[in-house]
């Protein structure tokens, strides 16, 4: 099979496919000629190192540290299950908009939509709404191989110093580098150095700089010097980028290491002098960075993780959330958290038929209607009636499903508004969506797999995870101190969950910063940048690629006792009404925490007051993360690599091993060996306890030295979490008064008679 044409650089900063069947091009040291391009060189890496290290657009070097090359992307389409596919464009779709919202509101609203998010997230150019075009625009990639190809392409003659800049690698492949002529050496070596933009723009650290034209209105570049000499040297030898300096070797005059962000330019430079500019555009906004490529902050990738859940009727959960379907949502989230619901009145559904042109619906619905009515006046017809009211609800339904009439409402008037807002929620944190994914969670991999052997009930293990499960008197005893620990905790359920499929995915990456805003010193103080959300750069073809990592891991679910957790609620003076279930006020009561859980993060006094919300999530995510760090210690796992997700209105939560490289059960032989230890390192007093003593209580009772875990592996960025939820303490810092203590999760089921 023939390998695909060379990519070649783009002005994005990313590459592009060269033309089919070969090429002219134009060297600066030769004649045109034509040229069949072959694919660029490919190497093979582990599935994680060609996603995230390797990934298109970073720089990096081989062994020995010479040669600097740039990752390319290589097509190797990956066949996926569509309802992961689907959660993996929602979770890219939900990135973007959040990324694009938070840019804006950190610098000004009128910021153009290009200087925030890459232009290819946005289908035909809108900015209502991010719309990810799947068929035109990306593709589902296997993370299996990755090419690469020289960058910069920009070098030094270790004898004087002099640069030289080559036009392309097919370029500098045929012809090489020119004969310096300084008598001094002939061995060009690259310069290690780029220039990086928060917008997402690398460039060689070339003399020749990009200026405005005002009269021709775009970014154009300007060659040489301006004495006509075009050989520079780079005078590198100082400690620090700001004291470099290219000289002209004709004249002798230096020139800055500064050049302009090409995009930034064009987006910027028009506005100057406009009244209604949302900001004067300065030297600060457009000047790239000197920086080494071996930098981490030259190419950050962002990516996404969730717990796949497709089989059956479990893979439609994600279709709840479509437009037209909020009757069915309704019904669902009712049934879960035993709310009432009012069907609505006949008059209101012949109203909407009519008003919609659908007469020949509105018949049919009177003919069923009479139908019923009939046989309800013929004795022993009860099965036949049943019969027809189920055509008169499927009918219904599937009108309700389409939005041609309205579907039932819940009588919580407070419910009835969370369900109207929730689409402006941040969709990780949205409660209406985790209690339904939570229940498809459930039905797929805990019932199903209890059938299949590949979940087990820890209080009735199997004999892969208690070797003695045939002996009466040591199951008895085991039975007996598990039942007294789980008591001790206010846990309800535990399960080991075997097999549990875990999608990783990565589609993209910025420079200079790991997130929306970049704050540049200037003066004494700082200026907001916006930083640029990146595709990867296209692949062959014309798409974008999205690597995608599928992996079986073992995972722990644990679910709390419901009425340990009201008790716990209302010691800290955070009642329940009595009347609806918890998981209904935690819907009812919630308040969108955000994707960075902005409102909590304040180091001082806060302003949230203790509600339902906040106090179950910090619950849940702070004993999750006891948890984690006990797995880690008994388990040989690394505590970043072990991940979380919490159902706060169902006040679970699912601990699993997030890696990529086979899975050697070290969650199962932690149960085998240790598994009541584990349990018992959530009670222990050192457990609880930090090493920062009173600082980090002060601090809000979570660090780096006690319940913390790398940011990218929490899923809440280690807000709303405490060791005081747990053990009793001072109040956290988002309260507004912190005077109050916390009354301990722990302490409370002590009193319980679990």
């Amino acid at each position: 099979m023939p390998r695909p044409p060379r990519r070649v650089r783009g002005t994005d900063g990313g590459s592009r496919p060269a033309t089919t069947g070969g090429n002219y091009s134009r060297s600066s040291l030769s004649r045109d000629v034509y040229v069949e391009k072959p694919g660029p060189p490919t190497m093979v890496r582990s599935r994680v190192q060609v996603a995230t290290a390797y990934s298109p657009g970073g720089l990096f070097t081989f062994e020995g540290g010479r040669g600097i090359c740039l990752s390319v992307p290589i097509a190797r389409p990956k066949e996926i299950v569509p309802a992961r596919a689907n959660m993996i464009f929602d979770g890219i779709k939900e990135y973007v908009e959040t990324w694009l919202a938070r840019a804006r509101s950190a610098i000004h609203p009128d910021v153009d939509v290009e200087l925030c998010v890459d232009g290819s997230f946005i289908r035909f150019g809108t900015i209502d709404e991010i719309q990810i075009d799947r068929i035109q625009a990306v593709e589902l990639t296997e993370p299996s191989v990755v090419g690469y190809e020289p960058y910069p392409l920009l070098f030094q003659c270790q004898g004087c110093g002099k640069l030289f800049e080559s036009e392309g690698v097919w370029e500098l492949a045929k012809n090489g580098p020119p004969q310096c002529g300084c008598g001094k050496s002939n061995e060009w070596r690259q310069v290690d150095v780029v220039f990086a933009h928060w917008s997402g723009e690398i460039e060689p650290l070339s003399p020749n700089k990009h200026w405005w034209n005002d009269k021709e209105g775009k970014v154009q570049r300007l060659d040489g010097c301006t004495c006509g000499g075009r050989d520079f040297v780079l005078w590198n030898k100082a400690a620090m980028f700001s004291e470099w300096s290219f000289r002209c070797v004709a004249c002798g005059e230096s020139r800055e290491v500064v050049q302009g962000s090409k995009l930034t330019m064009a987006q910027l430079m028009p506005l100057r002098g406009r009244s209604d500019a949302w900001r004067e555009p300065i030297g600060l906004d457009i000047n790239m960075l000197p920086v080494s490529y071996r930098a981490s902050s030259l190419h950050y990738v962002q990516s996404g993780r969730f717990i796949a859940i497709d089989g059956g009727t479990a893979g439609s959960w994600m279709e709840l959330f479509a437009s037209g379907r909020e009757g069915e949502l309704v019904k669902e989230v009712a049934a879960i958290h035993r709310f009432r619901t009012v069907d609505p009145p006949w008059s209101d559904i012949e109203d909407a038929l009519v008003s919609k042109g659908r007469g020949s619906d509105l018949e049919m619905l009177r003919a069923q209607h009479a139908s019923i009515d009939a046989v309800r006046a013929i004795p022993n017809a009860g099965s036949i009636r049943e019969s027809l009211e189920k055509d008169l609800r499927r009918s219904l339904g599937q009108l309700e499903a389409s939005g041609v009439i309205p579907g039932p409402a819940v009588e919580s008037a407070k419910l009835a508004a969370q369900l109207k807002a929730q689409g402006g929620w941040c969709r990780k944190r949205n409660p209406v969506r985790l209690t339904v994914e939570h229940r498809a969670f459930v039905t797929e991999h805990i019932q199903a797999k209890l059938i299949a052997r590949r979940t087990v009930d820890l209080r009735q293990p199997d004999r892969e995870v208690f070797q003695e499960v045939d002996n009466p008197a040591a199951l008895g005893e085991y039975q007996t101190a598990y039942d007294r620990l789980l008591s001790s905790l206010g846990m309800e359920r535990l399960y080991l969950i075997r097999n549990l499929p875990v999608v990783e995915y990565t589609f993209g990456y910025t420079r200079v910063s790991s997130t929306p805003v970049y704050e540049r010193e200037q003066g004494n103080g700082t200026r907001a940048m916006p930083v640029r959300l990146c595709a990867f750069p296209r692949m062959y073809g014309g798409k974008r690629p999205v690597y995608v990592m599928e992996q079986e891991n073992e995972a722990l679910y644990i679910r709390l006792q419901e009425g340990a957790v009201r008790a716990w609620l209302r010691e800290n003076g955070v009642p329940v009404d009595p009347a609806i279930s918890l998981g209904a006020a935690y819907l009812e009561g919630y308040d969108d925490f955000g994707e960075f859980l902005d409102a909590y993060k304040t180091r001082v006094d806060g302003q949230k007051p203790r509600a339902v919300a906040n106090y179950v999530f910090s619950l849940l995510h702070s004993l999750s993360h006891v948890f984690i760090h006990a797995l880690a210690d008994l388990s040989g796992l690394d505590a970043d690599g072990i991940g979380e997700q919490v159902y706060p209105a169902d006040v679970a939560f699912v601990l699993y091993r997030k890696g990529m490289t086979p899975d050697l059960g070290n969650v199962s032989g932690m149960w085998r060996n240790r598994g009541l230890q584990f349990l018992g390192k959530a009670l222990s007093p050192r457990s609880l306890r930090c090493g920062s003593g009173s600082l980090c209580d002060h601090r809000g009772g979570a660090c780096p030295a006690c319940i913390m875990t790398p940011d990218i592996a929490c899923i809440a960025h280690n807000q709303l979490l405490s060791r005081s939820m747990l053990a009793g303490g001072r109040c956290p810092t988002w309260e507004p008064d912190r005077q109050g203590k916390v009354r301990g999760y722990l302490d409370v089921c002590r009193t319980l008679d679990l």
